[in-house]
This record gives C-alpha cells, structure tokens and sequence, in this order.
C-alpha cells in the first residue's frame, strides 16, 4: 500500500492559522553535538540549537503586519497534510517580515524557539 509523502503545510501562529506556499520548512531544535579538537583528539561538546519554521503565505488585503508582530512570544504549530503537528510554545519571529509583490503577493515569515513537541494525535 503505498503512503502519503509530505505535501500541504499549515502554520499557526497565536491562534491565527497561515497556508504555507510550496517550500516551508521545519528545524527540530534541541541538543546537539558540535566537534571539539585539542592536539590531534577530537572531542564533542553538547548545545542548544533553536527550533526554526518559515513559511511563506499569501498576503492578502486584511493582513496586519502589526497584529502579526504583536505577541512577543506566542504558541507556534507546524501542521501537516500527513497528520504530524510540531509544537513550539514561546516562539518568537526573528529576522524582518518580507512582503513580496507580483504573482498574488507573498508574506515570508520565520520564527524560532525552544525544542518542538510532537503533538500525537
């Protein structure tokens, strides 16, 4: 029987669900390993890599870039077509909001945050 890849991806930011364009990305944060070298030994050390999620959506006349930017922090849901929803609580949007023009307008969006959670249905 053949499975269902990855296809649509939805995001919600504060209660406030975005369609994601072709191309959204998830990164699970937590620990990780990063190499040390002493002399000719190598060696690892252990540190925090954020969550990361951008997405792309259509901008749309009744969009407010100031009701986006509002929570300092809010709860953050990378949901997919596949049944899989990764929670980051306390995410925050980091980088400059782009608006592309042309081809029905886009919104870019990126956030980060703590270690995501799989929400298990």
């Amino acid at each position: 029987m053949a499975q269902q890849s990855l296809g649509v991806v939805n995001v919600s930011w504060n209660g406030v669900k975005f369609p994601c364009e072709k191309g959204a990305t998830f990164r699970q944060g937590g620990l990780i390993n990063k190499s040390v070298t002493a002399g000719s030994q190598v060696f690892y050390s252990r540190e925090m890599m954020p969550s990361k999620v951008q997405c792309s959506t259509p901008y749309l006349s009744s969009t407010s870039i100031g009701a986006i930017l509002a929570p300092a922090t809010a709860e953050l849901q990378f949901e997919t077509d596949t049944g899989q929803t990764y929670v980051i609580a306390g995410a925050y949007i980091v980088d400059q909001i782009e608006i592309t023009g042309g081809e029905g307008g886009r919104l870019t969006l990126t956030w980060e945050g703590g270690e995501a959670e799989e929400l298990l249905g």
